[in-house]
Formats: C-alpha cells, structure tokens, sequence
C-alpha cells in the first residue's frame, strides 16, 4: 500500500508505534552496527496512510528501542544514555511554523561504561521508568541500571532502584530493549500483593516493590541456567485457576521462555519458607 525509504546511511530500525491521536507513526533509527556509539539517530514521524514523511527528530546516538507512546508523549533513549520526551502536538505545530522540534525535557541516565543501550520506557501513572544496559560495564559483565522519572519535567522522582548485573555472555541486545512490566507481587513481610516492576535481566527477573520502598525493595529470582529468551508476560489472575471473571491478586504470575526451551512462571501461590514468590518451571 504504501513505503518509504530513509536518505543517508545503512541503518537499523525499531518497530513501528501508531498515533490515533495525529494519524501518524513513528520509528527509531540507529546505526547499523552495534558499536558504533557516535554516529545521530532520528526519530522519524511518518503518515500513517501514505508513509510520507512528516517530521524528524535527531538524537547524537542512535536509538536502538521501540519509542512508547501514552496520548501525545512520546519518550524514548538514545546510545548517549539520555531520555527524551516530546510533545507530538507542539511538533506538528512547530513543523506548521517551520520551527524546530524541541524537547519537552530530557533526562541523563547514570553511565557506567562506554556503551549505552536504552529500553523502550515504560509509563506508570505520573512517572516514566526507564532502564538502561551499560552492556561494557565491566570484563565479564554488563550492568542494567533502572529510574523513575517524573513524566512532569524530567526530574527524578526519588524512588532509588539498586543496578543489578548479568553476564555478558548472556546478553541479548535485542531482547534486553524490551519494557519492564508492571504487576503486583506479595513480597517478603507483606501478606498482601503489592505494586510491582518486573525487569528482564537476561539471567534473572529482577523484582522492585513500588508501594515500600524502603522494605524488602528488590527480589532477584535467578535462573538456574541459560537465560530469559522472550518478553516477560504478567497474568493478573484471570487465566490462572477456574472459571476466573475478574483479577485475582493472589492468583497473579508472571511468565517468560528461556533459550533452553523451558517455560517459566514467577508465582504468587507457590512460596517457600521464607515467603519469597517462587520462580518454577512449567
């Protein structure tokens, strides 16, 4: 039906996110290599029906994640460790005006390495969490650092998030620009499930209790081999169980693939001794 092609240099390009608001969709770009850490890359704002291109927005690093979209905010990150937030009415009305597209803020995430790859953010309410892979953090390792963001102006809200690390042997650039995913989970100390955020780190799923910050906080539930191979899909309890018709908080799980053709449920019902949710194989 319709097609266009970018000018310029070979390039690789993130999945495609409609706009029902503007009739639009939008695309990343980022440089074809994995390790080129220096060469723009650009948000491309497209019609929707014919695919001519409306607008373009360019970043100093390449934009490796799929750009999310809540209304008319459009947030994503680029290979320089920075979070840029748009307005995509002011951008059309800047095109109209022939002015310049402008950020609506920008957060830089903490660097530790050379190489930055951003996920796709996630919006929370009030806030956007952003993670980021600093995937030469060490010899044998990459670290993945998390930040909740208030979606208002940039800033940080507070809400401290510890880094974890995993091998990097282990990494998936592809599969680690995946969203966190938003759940609830009964954590060590409550007896009820609390709001949760659930990451992809590669070799395990790392659990943040967004309700208590300050007790029991972070859960890392380890595989014993391999590593996570698929996107992390969470179950609100309507599929778990019989003849469920709306969410069951303590029936909830959250489920993923690993390269070693196991499937895996992260499970509010199966807890061990000290309370902890159990990760099993299904």
């Amino acid at each position: 039906v319709a097609s266009y092609t970018p000018s310029g240099t070979t390039s690789r390009y993130s999945a495609v996110v409609f706009d029902a608001v503007n009739e639009l969709v939008y695309v990343g770009r980022t440089p074809l290599q994995n390790g080129d850490n220096s060469t723009p890359g650009q948000i491309i704002a497209l019609d929707a029906r014919t695919l001519a291109m409306k607008w373009t927005f360019t970043t100093p690093g390449g934009i490796d994640a799929t750009p999310a979209l809540n209304g008319t905010t459009l947030c994503f990150g680029d290979r320089t460790g920075v979070v840029y937030c748009l307005d995509t009415k002011q951008a059309l009305a800047a095109l109209a005006q022939n002015q310049p597209i402008t950020t609506r803020w920008t957060a830089p995430l903490d660097t530790n390495g050379p190489t930055h790859r951003v996920a796709t953010p996630l919006f929370a309410g009030d806030q956007l969490i952003a993670t980021m892979w600093d995937v030469d953090y060490g010899p044998d390792e990459s670290l993945v650092t998390t930040a909740s963001i208030r979606l208002s102006d940039g800033t940080n809200t507070g809400m401290i998030m510890p880094p974890t690390t995993a091998p990097k042997s282990e990494i998936d650039i592809h599969l680690v620009l995946q969203p966190p995913s938003l759940g609830q989970l009964i954590f060590p100390g409550f007896s009820t499930p609390l709001r949760a955020l659930f990451l992809c780190a590669a070799t395990k799923v790392v659990a943040f209790n967004l309700d208590n910050h300050q007790q029991n906080q972070q859960i890392e539930f380890p595989l014993p081999s391999g590593s996570i191979a698929t996107c992390l899909i969470y179950d609100d309890g309507t599929r778990v169980g019989t003849s469920l018709s709306k969410p069951d908080p303590s029936s909830t799980r959250l489920w993923f693939g690993d390269n070693q053709g196991n499937l895996w449920a992260l499970d509010n019902q199966l807890k061990p001794a000290d309370g902890t949710p159990s990760l099993v194989k299904r």
